[in-house]
């Protein structure tokens, strides 16, 4: 009987034996530290991944253009600035502001490669009863009432009651400047579209 204890009393200390040297081998230093290179080297990744998701949703697509988008204005001296680096030469870049509580004024802002292109508000002479606006086409601008298209490299050359009228801006400091005092001016304009006036 003594014979049969002692030996699954070595067979115990064998599988016991066995078991801790697997232990050390799992929990050996250099197994420790490639674990925690593994687990910092994915939450890295995954901040990136959410800091990179983060910034485009904040920033919105810098190709989109769409209406009444706002890339970063803010007031300076009375006047709203948009920096530089919100812009891509020759596409349009739609904005508002408001008048008032229930005026939204649009404007365009067109950059080209040596400067200020245009500035104009999203309306014309002609056709801003229907405040549809403008659309760019390629280097064309288009009137979404009437149709007519135009360069725009040459808005500040062509004379037509269908080119969006003229808003007073200039380029300073990296940023593109927008007088306030023009929009107030033709909030009236926009009012009109909605039948306020």
């Amino acid at each position: 009987m003594n014979c049969g204890g002692s030996f699954f009393m070595s067979k115990q200390k064998n599988d016991f034996s066995k078991f801790t040297a697997k232990k050390e081998m799992i929990m050996s230093p250099e197994k420790k530290r490639g674990k925690l290179i593994l687990f910092f080297l994915a939450l890295g990744v995954a901040a990136g991944l959410t800091s990179t998701v983060a910034i485009k949703m904040m920033s919105g697509n810098a190709n989109e253009g769409s209406k009444g988008a706002i890339f970063g204005n803010s007031s300076v001296n009375g006047d709203i600035s948009h920096p530089l680096i919100d812009f891509e030469a020759g596409v349009l870049r739609y904005f508002t502001f408001k008048a008032d509580p229930v005026t939204t004024v649009k404007y365009f802002i067109v950059i080209g490669e040596y400067g200020l292109i245009a500035a104009r508000f999203d309306a014309c002479a002609e056709c801003w009863r229907s405040g549809d606006g403008h659309r760019q086409e390629g280097d064309s601008l288009l009137c979404n009432t009437c149709g007519n298209s135009y360069p725009i490299a040459d808005l500040d050359k062509i004379s037509d009651p269908c080119i969006p009228l003229p808003l007073e801006a200039w380029i300073k400091d990296e940023n593109v400047y927008v007088s306030t005092a023009a929009l107030q001016k033709m909030g009236k304009y926009f009012k009109a579209i909605k039948g306020e006036i």
